[in-house]
C-alpha cells in the first residue's frame, strides 16, 4: 500500500495535482481497465478448468518469469485470467490462464469511451470544447445505464467526460456517430482482429 500511494502522489504531481485533467484522465483509463478485468473474473466463474496455469503454447523465452510468477501466484485458486503487457511493443510478458484470455469474447465496457471520443473527434461530430451536461441516466431502446460519477458536475467536454468516465456523454456522442466513421477507427486500433499471439484458437 504505501508503494501504491508513493506512486499515486508522485503521478498526481507530475500531472499537476489530483484535480488535473491528465490526473483525471489517467486514473478514470486506469479504473476503466480494472473493472474490465474484474468483470472478466467474474465472468470466468461460468467456466471451467480456467484455474491459475501457465500457458503451453507461448514461447518461454519471450515471458518475463518474474512477472508470470507473480501473475500466477496473485491469482491462485481463484477463476480468472491475467495479461501484462509491454505498452510500448505490445509483447506480452506475463499471462495466466490464455483459454479465457484469448478464446473468449467479453464486452469492452468504458475502455472503448476514448475510442468513441477519437471517432467522434475525427469525424466531426464534437470538437476538443464541445461539452454536455450530463442527465444521471442514458437510454437508448432497450439499453439503460446509469452515471456513477457525483451529480454536481458542469457540462462535460470529451477529456472530463472521459476522465469521469460519463455513460450520458458517450451514448449522446455515439447517437450522432455513424457506424463507418466508428468501425474504422476500432479498426484501426485492432478490434475484431486476432493479435497472432495466440497459437490456438483466438477469438476476435
Amino acid at each position: 500500500m504505501l508503494a501504491r500511494s508513493s506512486f499515486i502522489n508522485r503521478l498526481s504531481a507530475e500531472a499537476g495535482g489530483a484535480n488535473s485533467p491528465r490526473f483525471l484522465l489517467f486514473s478514470a483509463l486506469t479504473a476503466c481497465i480494472l473493472i474490465s478485468v474484474w468483470t472478466v473474473a467474474l465472468k470466468a466463474t461460468r467456466h471451467s478448468g480456467l484455474f491459475a496455469s501457465s500457458p503451453e503454447w507461448l514461447n518461454e523465452d519471450r515471458l518475463d518469469q518474474q512477472l508470470q510468477t507473480a501473475a500466477t501466484a496473485a491469482l491462485g485458486d481463484r477463476l480468472g485470467a491475467v495479461i501484462v503487457m509491454d505498452p510500448q511493443t505490445g509483447r506480452v510478458r506475463a499471462i495466466v490462464n490464455s483459454q479465457l484470455a484469448f478464446e473468449e469474447t467479453f464486452r469492452p465496457g468504458s475502455t472503448i469511451k476514448p475510442f468513441t471520443a477519437l471517432a467522434a473527434l475525427r469525424s466531426g461530430v464534437i470538437d476538443e470544447d464541445t461539452r454536455t451536461l450530463c442527465r444521471e441516466k442514458y437510454s437508448h431502446e432497450d439499453f439503460h445505464t446509469t452515471c456513477a460519477h457525483p451529480r454536481e458536475l458542469s457540462p462535460l467536454n470529451p477529456t472530463e467526460a472521459i476522465a469521469y468516465s460519463c455513460n450520458y456523454y458517450f451514448g449522446k456522442v455515439g447517437e450522432r456517430l455513424d457506424e463507418r466513421s466508428f468501425n474504422s477507427t476500432l479498426n484501426e486500433f485492432g478490434f475484431g482482429k486476432q493479435t497472432g499471439v495466440n497459437a490456438g484458437r483466438e477469438a476476435a
